[in-house]
């Protein structure tokens, strides 16, 4: 058995208390156990802490008033003993050597300072009107999910952390990862799996539908504000300007009330100049 504290596995949690449950027992049957749980509750009501030490995991357990995902992890991060941070959600379920093959990636090299590991649903191919499916498959180096994130945790403060001006639950750990990637490698790794299960779609008022999801793209004006190359990227990577409805909407919203320097215009010239670029160098090979 390995000893003392080398991951600090961090979970925001909001009024999914039953799941939390439930990710805590798949946590207790990690095969590397030198790892303590930071939980960041902001549910209107606070865990039962007898029931969490019931588990016989190492949980540091905080209940606070402030809400959102971004100034949770931040939060756990500062409580934190470990040298490597391991995200993931209270929804999700990692495989029983999450922590155990993640551990090999950090050991053998000092150049990686982050780690992807892979996401994968238990209904690929689900209804989207009537499940939200979670996955990170042929999506690697690019979104940096934090359902399965891992950061050493020296660098992720040099970075700066979370910004919480990201203040819904999109895009925050996008731009963590890219401003992580200035201090070395984040490689993705398919062996560090977790499960994120679907989440059923009940109503367009429902938080996990597409209706409220749409919403947070006005998010993505702060993120080409930072990082305008990178933006072009994801922007054409995820294809959302041509399926999401309202993204336009959403993203001049956010351009607007961001001051950020962004039009329909030259996000399409950068995009149009991103694909004959790419032409290009396939007709020159």
């Amino acid at each position: 058995m390995e000893s003392g504290v080398y991951f600090s596995v961090v979970v925001p949690t909001y009024e999914r208390h039953e799941s939390l449950m439930k990710l805590l027992g798949t946590l207790r049957a990690q095969e590397f156990k030198g790892f303590e749980v930071v939980i960041v509750d902001q549910s209107a009501k606070s865990e039962d802490e007898e029931r969490l030490r019931g588990t016989g995991l190492n949980i540091k357990y905080f209940h606070v008033s402030e809400k959102g995902a971004g100034p949770a992890r931040n939060f756990g991060v500062g409580k934190a003993e470990g040298s490597v941070i391991a995200f993931t959600d209270d929804d999700c379920i990692p495989d029983r050597d999450w922590l155990l093959n993640a551990k090999r990636y950090f050991d053998s090299s000092a150049e990686t300072v982050g780690l992807e590991g892979l996401i994968y649903s238990d209904m690929p191919d689900a209804d989207p009107s009537k499940y939200r499916v979670v996955m990170n498959v042929n999506f690697e180096g690019i979104g940096f999910m934090t359902a399965n994130m891992f950061y050493r945790k020296e660098t992720v403060e040099r970075a700066g952390l979370f910004d919480t001006l990201f203040d819904t639950p999109f895009r925050e750990d996008t731009d963590l990862g890219w401003r992580v990637l200035e201090y070395g490698s984040i490689p993705y790794a398919k062996d560090v799996r977790v499960l994120h299960p679907v989440h059923p779609v009940t109503s367009s008022e429902c938080r996990e539908s597409k209706f409220e999801r749409n919403k947070f793209f006005v998010k993505d004006a702060i993120l080409y504000g930072k990082h305008p190359g990178r933006y072009l990227e994801l922007f054409s990577a995820e294809g959302h300007f041509i399926s999401a409805e309202g993204f336009w909407h959403y993203i001049q919203q956010g351009a607007f009330k961001y001051k950020t320097e962004i039009t329909l215009k030259n996000l399409f010239d950068l995009y149009t100049q991103r694909l004959i670029s790419g032409f290009k160098a396939v007709s020159d090979d």
